[in-house]
């Protein structure tokens, strides 16, 4: 019989395409706070400064880049605006500029204020930088293709650069020549995270073993990361390496143990792989704790107890299951079976 197994897909494309898009992302509660005591500090420090010069363009840009990370995209409007009546000859004000109007949803806005940029300053790298990573975003890899040259023109050993033309030649499906630029990129940034979790997707998808280095690679950037955590141990468990995938999921409840995956991945490689029936049934009982509707845990609970013999609180799992969804094909199915043996 298969095993309905619901985790989270074996890996995630984690792609920072810019520092605004970083603030779409949403952390963890605990993560959440940090930040938010980091931008607090940073925000009083650099408030401080602007009421001792509040005439200083770079400031407000500056700020306006702290309020698009915490996600208050009015207050960053302002300041961005505040920068260019200052200095309208500011480029990277622009920069700032585009990446708002990106986030609102409107790159004909975000593309013309990279171009004002440009035109203020046509050997700006980060300009041209920003504008293949917009063209990239519309799905317009000849004119990507086409800015990641003109920014290797100015600055030949740009990592940035190399890692946008890896994720432009990924999409396209060129492989082979995706995971050069990102191997570019780590030889000129050897801590450029985002790439290093490029490259191990990829070599997930070839259930290569290089794919744990650079997972690896990118823990030893963000030990923290549980991203990079689960990734690992989903590679782990998908090349039958248990012992190891138990270890990383071990890893990520001792950095949170309010996640609900690492005990549901844990109770899934002791059922599937170690055939560990009861330590499984106690991982998934772990993660119907955290999440009372984990319909996925009922279920694979509910296995666990039907191969341990205990037909009554197999029965049991399976119709919780089907009371957070009617008519659930795994639970029925197993009710089913249980019927037979009991018939």
């Amino acid at each position: 019989m298969k095993i309905y197994n619901f985790s989270i897909p074996a890996f995630l494309l984690i792609v920072m395409l810019s520092v605004s898009l970083q603030a779409c992302k949403k952390h963890p509660e605990k993560a959440a706070s940090a930040q938010k005591n980091e931008l607090d500090s940073e925000f009083a420090e650099i408030t401080k400064k602007i009421d001792g010069d509040d005439k200083n363009a770079d400031l407000f840009n500056h700020r306006a880049e702290l309020y698009i990370k915490a996600e208050k995209l009015n207050d960053a409007l302002s300041d961005v605006n505040k920068a260019i009546a200052l200095n309208s000859k500011l480029p990277v004000a622009y920069l700032t500029l585009s990446d708002i109007y990106l986030l609102q949803g409107k790159p004909g806005n975000a593309l013309e204020a990279i171009q004002k940029s440009i035109a203020i300053d046509n050997k700006y790298a980060e300009a041209y930088l920003r504008l293949a990573k917009l063209y990239l975003i519309m799905k317009d890899y000849e004119k990507t293709g086409e800015n990641i040259n003109k920014v290797l023109n100015l600055d030949p050993n740009n990592a940035k650069a190399f890692f946008l033309r890896g994720f432009a030649l990924e999409e396209k499906g060129d492989t082979v020549k995706a995971v050069e630029s990102y191997q570019k990129a780590t030889t000129l940034d050897p801590q450029y995270f985002d790439a290093y979790i490029q490259l191990g997707s990829l070599y997930t998808l070839k259930k290569s073993p290089l794919a744990a280095g650079y997972f690896n690679s990118a823990l030893n950037i963000r030990p923290k990361s549980q991203e990079t955590l689960y990734m690992l141990g989903m590679f782990y468990q998908e090349n039958n390496q248990p012992d190891q995938a138990l270890g990383i999921y071990k890893r990520m409840i001792v950095l949170d143990s309010s996640n609900k995956i690492p005990y549901y991945n844990s109770g899934y490689v002791n059922l599937v792989y170690l055939k560990k029936f009861k330590e499984g049934a106690d991982f998934f009982s772990k993660a119907i704790k955290i999440d009372s509707k984990y319909i996925e845990a009922y279920f694979n609970r509910g296995y666990c107890y039907e191969l341990m013999g205990d037909i009554a609180k197999a029965h049991g799992d399976y119709e919780k299951a089907l009371k957070i969804t009617p008519n659930y094909p795994k639970a029925v199915e197993g009710l089913n079976r249980l019927d037979k043996l009991q018939k």
